[in-house]
């Protein structure tokens, strides 16, 4: 079992990153800090474990690929259980639970995974794709009522998308949440022009 804050900081790029069958009890590592960072690795590989993330977070995951080249960077989220517990509240992002995953500038698959009583799911940023995003379940995505907070909680939201390649988000369930599916609050941020296919979901 892993327990703490920051989990892994890579900055070295080009790594090959497996964590897999593990426990994991851990505390935001604080506003725009990462649990685990990791810089243009070839591979991340996350899978079969239990989450269990106490606070609010920048992203727990955050994986950054090249710009000039998202296939550089593959990652795989498969299988695995993300819980949130209420922590300290985060005046201006107006939440007491953790983003999960920030997707940048990287290919990919989140499958089979259930996210619990956390803020975002799944972010897809930037320059990512082919990027699947099939079989998840996210429940209770909630966001703290204030006055500050660009969006709502969700299960996938898209932040400034210029995408690689298509983003396919199906056979996904979205219950008991603010929202679903959505944009991101940063003003000129569209989805317009974009390859994102979202089908055969449950709302």
């Amino acid at each position: 079992a892993f327990t703490g804050t920051h989990v892994m900081v890579e900055s070295t790029p080009n790594t090959n990153i497996t964590f897999t069958n593990s426990k994991f009890e851990l505390t935001s590592a604080g506003n725009l800090s990462n649990n685990f960072y990791a810089n243009a690795p070839e591979s991340l590989t996350f899978t079969n474990n239990a989450v269990d993330a106490t606070g609010y977070t920048g992203a727990m995951f955050q994986p950054v690929g090249d710009a000039n080249d998202p296939m550089h960077t593959t990652v795989t989220f498969t299988g695995n259980t993300f819980t949130g517990q209420a922590g300290t509240y985060v005046s201006g992002d107006d939440n007491d639970v953790p983003l999960i995953i920030n997707l940048s500038d990287v290919n990919g698959t989140v499958s089979n995974n259930t996210f619990d009583n956390v803020d975002i799911g799944v972010l897809v940023a930037n320059g990512s794709g082919p990027l699947e995003i099939e079989g998840n379940t996210f429940e209770h995505m909630h966001r703290v009522d204030g006055s500050t907070a660009g969006g709502s909680a969700a299960g996938v939201v898209f932040f400034q998308p210029d995408f690689n390649d298509k983003i396919d988000v199906h056979n996904n369930t979205f219950s008991d949440s603010d929202s679903g599916v959505r944009t991101s609050g940063v003003p000129n941020t569209t989805t317009g022009g974009q390859n994102i296919v979202i089908d055969s979901n449950n709302f």
